[in-house]
């Protein structure tokens, strides 16, 4: 049983968690597999009480980073209209491939993970799932952290490499014993099949998995950039909440299925990859939301004039959003008129600009890293002015 705050094995432990010493963390835990299973069944009512009953118990400096993974979850299963992902929680948590995380911050899930359906252009080839309710700083080190596994992986890669090439040669005194002492082929020498096939077989696997350096794709590195730069613009007693969701669009992230006037099927897909909450050192309230919305052509075959039958390969298209909201701290600052806008890379259209609150969608088509985020947060910050208090200070 895993712990669902710091993620470690918590064994058979029921008064606390052994890592952590959170002591409600087996009862929180205990509910919160219920009330996956409940999601997986469709049994709504199992589900709400599970999840209720796990909040309840949880403190308060807690129940953020309970909530957001909750919410997490049953946006999914809304989203798809069925179940949630089939591994557990704890199951998911357990194949950790990326980093084992620091105390102090939270792994929900990274690991590595099968892609169904046709690649989508921008998948992250390293599946991870962060879910955080901690200063920006320590989510940076388990981000860093992650990497650094991930070179370190790379090293042991070279090693594991000679370790089979040597099995080769190591095979070959077995031969050698046979033809010596006259016995059939079949005698020493199934012991040379058995390591030549077992380094065979070991070069498939490390050839499949070599690794490139880019693992968890741009996303990271734009998550990465966005941490290091608000980590001094956070309140000094307050916390990032939200998560950061590498699994990729295709982990049950279907919105709608349709089929094109070609014949073609078509998938659309929505992967909220990053969502942030913050309160800011001078008052205000940030959300941020960063959504891939992906049409996929899933490709179909096709019988060409010749009569034969032929795979026509889909294509996938991609609309980056940058979702805006800050909650004005109204003793700070007033709020400027907004209009719609360019901010790099993006078309800002204004939802909603008043006293108290200032939204803002941001769209764009091209490739998006951590700068071209930040730039919105920059235009919608444009649009505040300080007070004559603050200005004078």
């Amino acid at each position: 049983m895993q712990c669902p705050f710091c993620q470690n094995d918590m064994g058979n432990a029921q008064d606390k968690c052994p890592r952590c010493g959170r002591p409600h963390a087996p009862y929180v835990a205990y509910y919160l597999a219920q009330g996956w299973n409940g999601l997986n069944r469709g049994a709504e009512q199992e589900t709400r009480a599970a999840f209720t009953e796990a909040l309840r118990v949880t403190p308060p400096n807690d129940k953020p980073q309970l909530q957001s993974y909750i919410a997490y979850l049953v946006q999914h299963a809304q989203a798809t209209g069925a179940a949630a992902p089939q591994p557990t929680p704890q199951a998911a948590a357990a194949r950790v491939a990326a980093a084992a995380p620091p105390r102090s911050a939270t792994v929900s899930a990274p690991a590595p993970r099968a892609q169904a359906g046709p690649p989508v252009a921008g998948a992250a080839k390293r599946a991870l799932f962060l879910n955080f309710n901690e200063k920006p700083v320590n989510i940076v080190r388990v981000m860093d952290d992650a990497r650094r596994k991930q070179i370190e992986f790379a090293k042991s890669r070279t090693q594991r490499m000679w370790l089979l090439a040597l099995l080769i040669p190591a095979g070959l005194p077995f031969i050698c014993a046979d033809a010596y002492l006259g016995y059939n082929i079949c005698t020493f020498s199934l012991i040379t099949l058995v390591l030549w096939g077992a380094a065979i077989v070991g070069f498939i696997l490390l050839m499949r998995n070599r690794p490139t350096g880019k693992e968890f794709g741009p996303k990271f590195d734009a998550a990465h950039a966005i941490f290091e730069t608000i980590k001094d613009d956070l309140s000094p007693k307050r916390t990032l909440i939200g998560w950061l969701d590498l699994t990729g669009p295709q982990q049950s992230k279907v919105v709608r299925q349709a089929t094109s006037a070609s014949g073609m099927p078509v998938n659309f897909y929505r992967d909220e990859w990053l969502r942030m909450k913050l309160a800011l050192y001078d008052g205000n309230m940030l959300r941020v939301s960063a959504v891939d919305r992906i049409k996929a052509q899933m490709g179909r075959w096709k019988r060409g004039s010749s009569g034969k039958r032929k795979w026509k390969a889909g294509r996938s298209f991609t609309r980056n959003e940058v979702r805006v909201a800050v909650t004005v701290n109204q003793d700070a600052y007033e709020v400027l008129p907004i209009r719609p806008g360019q901010a790099g890379k993006f078309l800002v259209d204004v939802r909603q600009s008043d006293d108290q609150r200032i939204m803002l969608i941001a769209s764009t088509d091209a490739d998006i890293g951590g700068g071209d985020i930040l730039q919105v947060l920059r235009f919608a910050y444009s649009h505040l002015k300080p007070r004559g208090t603050l200005a004078g200070a």
